[in-house]
């Protein structure tokens, strides 16, 4: 799994693992220590519900991005995971599909005629990132 991130958006997934690790304190990197006693200190301040707080109020394209790549801290996977953080204009942004686009498929739909590969393809994506 490779994923591109802004410098912005780096802090974000900082505070992300963070939370990850304060709510699942035995699966996510359980065997190191040393940031173990760190995240216990951090606990016992009251960290959990701030990053809790900060973790609600992301921006939900960021949020499906570390869950995207989370099971490599947990272990739950064998699959190398990547992040680039690159300059804010290097990341790729999603284009938002033409309304014409979406037309088309709604009418296709009320007439109940097939749709093609890509337009299934098209409202899978756009109903994912609804669910966010």
């Amino acid at each position: 799994m490779k994923i591109n991130i802004s410098p912005k958006e780096f802090g974000d997934f900082v505070i992300s693992f963070l939370f990850d690790k304060l709510l699942h304190f035995d699966e996510v990197i359980p065997d190191n220590n040393d940031f173990n006693k760190i995240m216990e200190v951090m606990e016992n301040k009251g960290m959990k519900a701030r990053f809790m707080r900060y973790y609600l109020d992301m921006d939900a394209v960021n949020r499906k991005k570390y869950k995207r790549i989370k099971k490599v801290f947990d272990g739950t996977t064998n699959e190398m995971s990547t992040i680039n953080i690159v300059p804010e204009k290097s990341v790729e942004k999603k284009k938002k599909p033409k309304e014409g686009i979406i037309k088309k498929i709604l009418k296709k739909l009320l007439k109940k005629e097939d749709l093609t590969n890509d337009e299934e393809n098209l409202l899978l994506e756009m109903f994912e990132e609804e669910e966010l």
